[in-house]
C-alpha cells in the first residue's frame, strides 16, 4: 500500500517518514590562520528521534545573502552513519545559514530549523592531542569518540604547530616530526627524524624532555641532560634552517636542575622551574636566546618560590591573552591551575600570533655592502658581501621574528664564442649576514640586488621586495697560460707555442713572451756568481696554428746559451694584475764552424 501510495504521488503519511534531525551545531575554522583564507564550516548534527526504518540519506541545505540575494546549495550526504557535512573555501566575514533533513526507504522528513553561522572568528571542532607514550591518540570532544593517530614507542614530549599541521615529538633518541592535517586526521602518517638526540651532547646516556614550540618565531626547545657534566641544558633548534637542510641547534643555557619549560612568543621569553636545593624550587625566566635570565616575579615584585616542595610541581602559561600571559602552577597543598599535563588542545586559536605585519621583516630599500675582507684565503675572483641585520616593522619591536633569508639576485654580461653578449643571472639564499661569491669570472662587473624573507612571506604570499642595483667587480687574476712550448730553429731564433686564455668574459688582454739568460761565472776561489739578462716581447696580435695555439717568433737570441722563457698575460688596462706561466728552459743551437770549400765536381 506503501508504494501504491508513492506511485500515485501521495504524500507520505507522517507516522511513515523520520522526524527531523537533532541537535545541530556548526564549527568553523580557518586553514591558514594568517590571512584567515581558506575558510570551511563543520556542520554536524544527530539523528532523528524518530526514524521510521532505516535512514537512507540525509539533505544538507545551505545558503548566505549576497546582493541581497540568497545564494543556495544542497548535497545529499548518501550513507546515513556520516552525520556531518564540511563545506569549503567560504567568504570571510559572512554569515552562513544550515539545515538538515533525513531520508528513509518511505521518503524525506522536515527540514530542521536553520541555524546560522558567522565566518568572522574561528570556533573549531574540539579535538584533543593525548600523549600515551607509546602513541598518540586524538580525541573528538563533541562526538566523545577516540582513536589511534600514530604508533611509535617512547613519546616522551609532542607539541603541535598549528599553522604548520605539523606534530613535533621528542624521544629518547630522536627528534621528530610528521604531518597532522585536521582535515583528514584518520590517517597514520610516516614520522621524520630531525636529529639524533643523542648527538646532543654526545651521550648516549642523555635524555630529553619539556618539548615545547615557539609556534611564531619558529623555534623547538627542550632540556636535555648531560649525563656526563650531570646539568640540564636548555636546548634550542631553528625550524626555518631545518626546512632548508641545515640542523642548526644551540645550548643556549646550563642548569643544575631545570624542568616544565614553556615558552610566550608574545613576551619573547622563556619560563621553568628549577630547584635550589632540597627544600626550595622557583621560577626562572630569559630571553629566546637564554640571556637576561632572572627569577619570575609577580606584580608586587616578589619572587614566586616555592617551600619544602615533596612532589614535583607541574606549570602551564595560558596563550590566549598575547599581551598579558598567565602562569598556572601546581604543588601538593594547593591547587593553583588545572593539571593539564599530556594533554594539547587543537585549537588554532590558542596559538596566538600578532598582526601580519609584525611576523615579518621590513623589506624595503635593503641592500648589500661590500665587505673588506683580508683573510688571505680570499682570491680575487670572489666578491664577500655584508648583509643588514633584519628590523622589525614599526610598533613590533617587542616580537621576535623567525629567522631572515637572504636572497641575492646576481646578474652579469658575458660573451660568447660569436662575440655577441650574454645575460646572465643566478639567485643564492643564505641566513647568515656575510656571504662569498666563489669562482667568478675575472675582471667582470656583476649587479647584486637583496630581498628580505621569512617564513610568513612565503606563508601570506607576498612575494620578494628586491632593492636597489649594487654594482661590484671583480678585480681577479687570469689563469697562466698553458701548454707553453718552444721550438729552438736556429742558434738564434725561437718559436714559442701556448694555449689561449679560457673565460675571459670580454676583457681585453695582452700576451708577452719574457727570457732570462743566466749565465753561471767560476772564480778562482771556488765561488759562483750567477749573472743574467732578462727581456721581454710584447705579443699585440698573436698568430694562430691550425690546432688552434697561438705562438710568435724570438729573434734575437745567442748561440749556445740556455734560456729561461715564460708567457706572461694581464688585462690590458691593469698591467699589474699579470700571470706567468710556468718556466721553459732552452738550449740555443751553437754557431757551425767556418765552412772551407775543398774541391769541387761536376759529377
Amino acid at each position: 500500500m506503501i508504494l501504491k501510495a508513492l506511485q500515485e504521488g501521495t504524500t507520505p503519511s507522517p507516522e511513515n517518514i523520520p522526524s527531523e534531525p537533532t541537535f545541530l551545531r556548526a564549527f568553523v575554522e580557518f586553514d591558514n590562520k594568517l590571512n584567515e583564507k581558506n575558510i570551511f564550516v563543520t556542520f554536524r548534527w544527530n539523528e532523528p528521534k524518530v526514524t521510521n526504518g532505516m535512514i537512507q540519506k540525509y539533505r544538507v541545505q545551505y545558503w548566505f545573502i549576497e546582493n541581497l540575494k540568497r545564494i543556495q546549495t544542497s548535497v545529499d550526504i548518501s550513507s546515513a552513519k556520516i552525520l556531518q557535512h564540511k563545506v569549503y573555501d567560504l567568504k570571510p566575514d559572512t554569515m552562513y545559514y544550515f539545515k538538515v533533513q533525513a531520508h528513509n526507504e518511505v521518503g524525506a522528513g522536515p527540514y530542521t530549523k536553520f541555524i546560522n553561522v558567522s565566518t568572522t572568528h574561528e570556533n573549531p571542532v574540539p579535538l584533543l592531542l593525548i600523549n600515551s607514550f607509546l602513541y598518540i591518540h586524538i580525541l573528538d570532544v563533541d562526538l566523545q569518540i577516540g582513536f589511534k593517530f600514530n604508533e611509535y614507542n617512547g613519546y616522551g614530549d609532542i607539541v603541535y604547530s598549528a599553522l604548520e599541521h605539523k606534530i613535533y615529538g621528542i624521544t629518547k633518541k630522536e627528534l621528530i616530526t610528521l604531518d597532522f592535517n585536521l582535515s583528514a586526521i584518520a590517517t597514520k602518517p610516516n614520522y621524520t627524524k630531525i636529529a639524533d638526540l643523542y648527538s646532543f651532547p654526545h651521550d648516549p646516556y642523555a635524555f630529553s624532555h619539556d618539548l615545547c614550540i615557539d609556534w611564531v618565531a619558529r623555534n623547538l626547545y627542550w632540556i636535555q641532560y648531560d649525563n656526563k657534566n650531570g646539568t640540564y641544558n636548555i636546548m634550542k633548534l631553528d625550524l626555518t634552517l631545518w626546512q632548508m637542510g641545515i640542523v642548526k641547534y644551540d645550548n643556549i643555557l646550563q642548569r643544575i636542575f631545570a624542568f616544565n619549560l614553556n615558552v610566550q612568543p608574545s613576551t619573547g621569553h622563556l619560563y621553568w622551574m628549577e630547584s635550589w636545593d632540597s627544600y626550595a624550587q622557583g621560577f626562572m625566566q630569559s630571553d629566546f636566546d637564554g640571556k637576561n635570565m632572572k627569577p619570575l616575579k609577580n606584580e608586587s615584585n616578589k619572587c614566586l618560590c616555592l617551600y619544602k616542595m615533596f612532589e614535583q610541581p607541574f606549570m602551564h602559561i595560558d596563550h590566549i591573552n598575547i599581551d598579558k600571559p598567565l602562569v598556572y602552577w601546581t604543588s601538593k597543598d594547593r591547587l593553583f591551575a588545572e593539571d593539564i599535563y599530556g594533554f594539547i588542545v587543537l585549537d588554532k586559536s590558542l596559538q596566538s600570533y600578532p598582526s601580519t605585519r609584525c611576523l615579518t621583516p621590513n623589506m624595503k630599500d635593503h641592500r648589500v655592502e661590500e665587505a673588506l675582507i683580508t683573510d688571505k684565503r680570499i682570491n680575487a675572483n670572489s666578491i664577500v658581501v655584508s648583509l643588514p641585520e633584519p628590523i622589525p616593522n614599526d610598533g613590533c619591536e617587542k616580537y621576535n621574528l623567525a629567522t631572515t633569508i637572504y636572497t641575492i639576485s646576481v646578474s652579469y654580461w658575458t660573451c660568447l664564442d660569436n662575440d655577441l653578449n650574454e645575460f646572465k643571472e643566478f639567485k643564492v639564499q643564505t641566513y647568515e649576514q656575510y656571504y662569498e661569491f666563489q669562482n667568478l669570472t675575472p675582471f667582470t662587473e656583476y649587479t647584486l640586488k637583496l630581498a628580505l624573507s621569512n617564513f610568513y612571506v612565503d606563508k601570506l604570499s607576498m612575494g620578494l621586495q628586491f632593492g636597489a642595483d649594487v654594482k661590484l667587480s671583480t678585480t681577479g687574476k687570469l689563469n697562466a697560460p698553458e701548454d707553453v712550448t718552444i721550438q729552438v730553429r736556429t742558434p738564434t731564433l725561437a718559436i714559442v707555442y701556448w694555449m689561449p686564455l679560457k673565460k675571459l668574459n670580454c676583457v681585453a688582454i695582452n700576451y708577452e713572451v719574457h727570457w732570462i739568460l743566466a749565465s753561471d761565472v767560476s772564480f778562482p776561489n771556488g765561488t759562483r756568481k750567477i749573472t743574467s739578462q732578462h727581456d721581454k716581447q710584447l705579443v699585440n696580435q698573436p698568430e694562430h696554428t691550425v690546432d688552434g695555439k697561438f705562438f710568435t717568433t724570438i729573434w734575437s737570441l745567442l748561440p749556445g746559451q740556455k734560456y729561461l722563457i715564460y708567457v706572461r698575460v694581464y688585462p690590458t688596462n691593469f698591467s699589474n694584475f699579470f700571470t706567468d706561466s710556468s718556466n721553459k728552459s732552452i738550449y740555443m743551437y751553437s754557431e757551425p764552424n767556418n765552412l772551407n770549400l775543398s774541391g769541387v765536381s761536376t759529377n
